[in-house]
């Protein structure tokens, strides 16, 4: 079973974007950090289903260019048509090795997994693994991560909001694709998630979501 780790909003000011949303929906959000060999940084919210929002935006596009990350590629193809847009979301496990098996046995292309890692405001330091699994066209697939000693969290509990992330729509031509992929077969057009639901609608190539 995935859960919902979270959901990456592209922008090209991720602490204007973070503000924006903190007033128009009462909740906190604050600085992430730096990811030093991308050249991009973010703002983050969290909430009480262990799940978070990501505001990414680049602060060096010299080593944006050259990132091979592919969560990096799309957030600058994003960025070239809009100043602001949810695009991706990260499906947490702790069994990232055996994912990666099942698409290697079926012949399923990725990218990774590739080792991420993050300086906190604090000063420590946050890594994880990431896995892409290859969309055939300008579309995306969710990408899978596992992290490294503890989830992402904020330093103080009173960070975390008292609002949950309980469900997100994904285009509705992803449905075959989590199947083959990540094994999550929908009923009633909806797949439930160990902290949220995954439902679908005509949209494309952007992710929404819903609190409450």
């Amino acid at each position: 079973m995935f859960a919902l780790d979270h959901i990456v909003i592209a922008t090209i000011d991720p602490q204007k974007s973070a503000e924006a949303f903190s007033k128009k929906y009462q909740v906190t959000s604050m600085p992430g950090g730096k990811h030093e060999n991308w050249g991009t940084y973010n703002y983050l919210a969290y909430f009480k289903n262990n799940c978070y929002i990501e505001w990414l935006g680049i602060y060096d596009t010299d080593k944006a260019k050259v990132a091979t990350n592919p969560l990096v590629t799309q957030l600058m193809k994003t960025l070239e048509k809009h100043d602001e847009l949810p695009y991706q979301i990260a499906l947490r496990t702790t069994i990232l090795h055996e994912h990666a098996e099942h698409l290697t046995k079926h012949n399923i292309p990725t990218v990774g997994p590739l080792d991420g890692s993050r300086r906190k405001p604090n000063g420590d330091l946050l890594t994880w693994s990431m896995l892409f699994p290859k969309a055939e066209d300008d579309s995306f697939h969710p990408f899978i991560m596992q992290w490294g000693n503890t989830i992402n969290l904020p330093d103080q509990k009173d960070q975390i909001n008292n609002q949950e992330i309980t469900s997100v729509i994904l285009p509705e031509n992803l449905q075959q694709a989590l199947a083959d992929i990540y094994r999550l077969t929908s009923e009633n057009d909806s797949i439930p998630l160990e902290n949220c639901k995954l439902t679908f609608a005509d949209i494309f190539n952007q992710v929404q979501f819903k609190m409450d």
